[in-house]
């Protein structure tokens, strides 16, 4: 096969909370990393170091 070869792997874990009275407050961190899993010879892979989120439902 001749040409870029495009497949990419979403890796991720984290850790989050649900919180307040309805339990509508969450709060969460996790890690990312993007790659093809190394089933072709370039893999240029992505590590996302750390996300936070927080957020609020209705």
């Amino acid at each position: 096969m001749k040409g870029p070869k495009h497949f990419t792997f979403h890796d991720f874990m984290g850790i989050g909370i649900f919180t307040g009275q309805k339990k509508n407050l969450n709060a969460g961190i996790r890690i990312a990393h993007f790659s093809n899993g190394n089933i072709f010879p370039q893999n240029d892979g992505i590590k996302v170091p750390l996300t936070f989120s927080l957020s609020y439902a209705t």
